[in-house]
């Protein structure tokens, strides 16, 4: 799952096929790969529709080429963990979405892209544009109108903003943006270089509310989704840092008294202490392994209270090459001699 749960009808690939779309269906095609990899999970009902899909993509209504992109563009998916079935499977049709009960027992926690093919759309729906919203997260569109989608516009509007006002509560942004790529990922790395000062800080005063290293981990921990691992990326105290220690052993103290046994859904908690500081890009990071990078310009600072105090900007990374950039920054600081680790498990 991911931000939007995509189930995509085999035949709906043949309606931006060369045979079907002539000299568009390259441009069209590219369009729905950008689209999915930006948002979407593609979930299929069950084990039969998913093999269907992968039949489809071998078969004569495509292209030797249009054949090459699909299997490559499965098996990205694939390897991100974004092409899977629905749990537990679903033996109906597509346009059965429209019944309340298969949707809630579909839907999970990410809205649904159902992509049909045009005949069908044609046939039972008499939506001019395409686009058909059976109710407020679940549309029907086709494989030329799903970037239409009420849903996927709703989403570039967010993250082409990339800002959270002041005032926002910070369960709103876990829910809004953390918490679908949370549970469509089975590693989480959080890369900050004052990502352990306001705990520290925190440790010797009588604030109630959690700070947002603790809150953020105890979200991940609680959500019932897939991650197994976070890793924690933060440096050490130098004599611009108020009171964070410069041993990275009483780092490590703060963290196990903080979170050694009380992980409940996560399996290891990875706390990497970086002495030099300097090796450290200023820039924050939260990487997902579902393929996309969160910049925090500000840091996770900004959800260190329940309501945002100041605006939250960020920028919603996915590209391959983005996510390998990110890749580097955090080898080059978990790599460096100066690094400490320290693991703590369920």
């Amino acid at each position: 799952m991911m931000l939007i749960n995509l189930s995509l009808a085999p035949e709906a690939i043949g309606d931006i096929s060369k045979a079907r779309k002539g000299i568009a269906a390259r441009t069209l095609q590219m369009h729905l790969f950008e689209m999915i990899r930006r948002f979407c999970g593609v979930v299929q009902m069950n084990d039969s529709e998913a093999l269907k899909l992968v039949q489809f993509i071998s078969s004569e209504a495509l292209t030797t080429d249009e054949k090459k992109n699909w299997r490559e563009f499965l098996i990205y998916l694939r390897k991100q963990r974004r092409f899977t079935t629905a749990t537990p499977p679903i033996d109906t049709d597509f346009v059965k979405l429209t019944d309340p009960m298969i949707v809630a027992s579909f839907r999970s926690v990410a809205p649904i892209l159902a992509i049909i093919p045009e005949v069908d759309y044609e046939s039972i729906f008499t939506d001019e544009d395409g686009v058909h919203s059976a109710s407020d997260d679940v549309e029907f569109v086709t494989s030329v109108t799903a970037s239409s989608s009420a849903l996927v516009q709703k989403l570039v509007s967010m993250v082409d903003d990339g800002v959270f006002s002041a005032g926002t509560p910070r369960d709103v942004v876990w829910e809004d943006l953390f918490a679908p790529l949370a549970r469509s990922s089975h590693e989480i790395v959080i890369y900050d270089s004052y990502l352990y000062s306001e705990m520290w800080r925190r440790s010797s005063d009588s604030t109630p509310s959690k700070e947002h290293l603790a809150w953020f981990v105890d979200k991940v921990d609680s959500s019932g989704g897939a991650v197994r691992s976070i890793s924690l990326v933060g440096a050490a105290g130098d004599s611009r840092i108020g009171g964070l220690p410069s041993d990275p052993a009483a780092i490590a103290d703060m963290l196990f008294e903080k979170f050694d046994g009380r992980l409940t859904g996560i399996d290891e908690l990875n706390c990497f202490v970086v002495a030099n500081r300097r090796i450290m890009h200023h820039d924050r990071h939260i990487g997902f392994s579902s393929g996309q990078v969160i910049d925090l310009p500000a840091g996770l600072d900004r959800l260190s209270r329940p309501r945002l105090r100041d605006v939250m900007n960020f920028s919603y990374r996915y590209t391959p090459s983005s996510v390998r950039e990110f890749r580097r920054t955090y080898d080059s600081a978990v790599e460096g001699s100066s690094t400490t680790l320290f693991t703590i498990v369920k």
